[in-house]
């Protein structure tokens, strides 16, 4: 019976001395780290100082472990900020495209094979070529509302007749080869009679050809095309600028086609692909107009901040250009139709050996106009997946117009042109005619002052460093040294407990064996 007492007596009494060493741990811990508050608690004589100093410990290490997942959260929602400021110094002049609103020349398409005229007689130019089209050919690109056409497919009640009958162009243009397309529009020694850009004449030869679904041959100012320098602007103003004379032709213009006389114009960063269609501004005849430009540009993170799109990163169908949002939207529109229709708009660039949707079965320009209809409502996501460029450039257009040739202007204008042109010559034979086939456009920086808007983290690793070591001061006086003193007091608490259990173990065999 004694023997049982004296092993229940050790068996108690090292459980008891553990819990000793434990409390001689937590004493000396209290009593040395550099955090503040545990040496008072330790300190205190009284079990209600004791008691106070617990409570504000407790409610001040709450306090620094709330705000620290604050700021945690807050540096991984990736939010940015943006800084903007104003610089001043020599600028790369814009690109800028022009065309004539007009698409097809009248006298050029007489002038065409007779395959090609075949597609075009919709547009009545020849009645003679018009008879031949067979009225009961499947095709849903004519004008005619009786005939099988866009309408047999949409849901829509109204039918737009004027939209379908552009949209019916561009497609069978498109559909022309690139240089029955490029001979049939209006020509760029026609359209760009004069200019000059800073001071010193240019011509026509320093324009470039793009071929546009909607407005045929447009030409492009300054763009870098065969290995050219980009011009700079050191000044503001006109005189510093680029100014055109452009003659449009409305003896050519289509009848019953082209709806409206003018030009179009856009101005654009020199390595991005033009939509005037989409961004241009249209330029009336008879009149000067001034486009003040001011640039602005904005560089964004990307990576885990943004989802922008670095340069080279998605493949686009527009080879030879950078990346912008209206070109990638428009290469997931054509890749979709490649895909699911297995079949190409010919508004658009393609690289796959497939046939054109124009050119297909009933069953597939009936899938390209399904598609179509998505592509207006984002149905197809394009928007979603084409996000802003990681550094992009954009102009700010402020324009301003004023009647031009005036009268007393006209006479010297015209002995200037006609010289140029024989066109010129026969055409602007009063100032009304001048008024009715001229545009004078202005392009220029309105001042050199740019705007640079510059992504960056709103709360970075720096910030979350700074703000906890702040927390850490004012709630509980530690510092870095005092989370090691920390980790080491919870490494040796956690030693105590397993030797304690473990001395508890051998105890309970050693009775279980007695």
């Amino acid at each position: 019976m004694e023997q049982l007492n004296t092993e229940e007596g050790v068996q108690a009494a090292k459980p008891q001395k553990g819990d000793h060493r434990i409390r001689n741990t937590l004493a000396d811990f209290g009593s040395n780290t550099t955090a503040h508050g545990f040496d008072r608690l330790v300190a205190a004589d009284s079990k209600i100082v004791k008691f106070l100093w617990m409570l504000i410990c407790c409610l001040c290490w709450g306090l620094f472990i709330w705000q620290a997942i604050v700021f945690i959260e807050k540096y991984y929602r990736f939010e940015v900020s943006y800084s903007i400021f104003v610089d001043f110094r020599v600028l790369p002049f814009p690109a800028v495209t022009v065309c004539n609103m007009n698409p097809l020349r009248a006298s050029a398409l007489q002038n065409i094979d007779y395959e090609y005229k075949e597609r075009l007689a919709f547009l009545g130019y020849d009645d003679q070529f018009e008879d031949d089209v067979d009225a009961d050919e499947e095709s849903i690109f004519t004008t005619t509302p009786e005939s099988e056409s866009f309408s047999e497919y949409s849901a829509v009640e109204n039918y737009d007749f004027d939209f379908h009958q552009d949209l019916n162009l561009s497609m069978m243009m498109s559909n022309l080869p690139v240089d029955v397309r490029s001979a049939t529009g209006h020509q760029k020694e026609d359209l760009i009679q004069e200019c000059v850009f800073n001071g010193i004449t240019c011509s026509s030869k320093n324009f470039t050809l793009v071929l546009n679904p909607m407005y045929g041959n447009c030409y492009s100012f300054n763009t870098g095309a065969n290995g050219a320098d980009i011009l700079l602007t050191s000044k503001p103003g006109p005189s510093t600028g680029l100014q055109l004379t452009l003659f449009i032709e409305q003896n050519e213009y289509l009848n019953g086609s082209t709806e409206n006389a003018g030009a179009v114009v856009l101005v654009h960063p020199p390595d991005t692909v033009p939509f005037p269609e989409e961004q241009g501004l249209e330029l009336p005849p008879g009149f000067s107009t001034s486009l003040g430009v001011r640039l602005s540009v904005i560089e964004r993170i990307g990576g885990k901040y943004s989802d922008c799109i670095k340069a080279g990163e998605m493949p686009l169908l527009y080879k030879g250009y950078n990346y912008s949002v209206e070109a990638c939207v428009k290469t997931c529109y054509q890749n979709t139709l490649v895909n699911d229709c297995k079949c190409f708009d010919t508004t658009l660039p393609n690289d796959k050996p497939i046939p054109a949707c124009v050119n297909g079965t009933k069953r597939t320009r009936k899938c390209m106009y399904r598609m179509d209809n998505k592509q207006k409502t984002d149905a197809l996501g394009c928007r979603e997946k084409c996000h802003q460029p990681c550094s992009g450039r954009s102009y700010k257009e402020t324009v301003s117009m004023s009647h031009w040739p005036s009268y007393a202007f006209d006479d010297k204008l015209y002995e200037r042109l006609s010289k140029r042109s024989s066109k010129i010559n026969e055409t602007l034979l009063d100032h009304n005619e001048s008024r009715r086939n001229l545009i004078k456009l202005k392009v220029f920086f309105s001042e050199l002052n740019f705007e640079s808007i510059t992504e960056k983290p709103a709360f970075d690793s720096v910030d979350l460093l700074s703000n906890l070591g702040g927390l850490m001061g004012l709630y509980i006086g530690a510092s870095v040294i005092s989370l090691f003193e920390f980790l080491e007091f919870v490494g040796k608490v956690c030693c105590l407990i397993k030797t304690k259990w473990n001395v508890s173990d051998e105890a309970d065999e050693r009775v279980q064996m007695g």
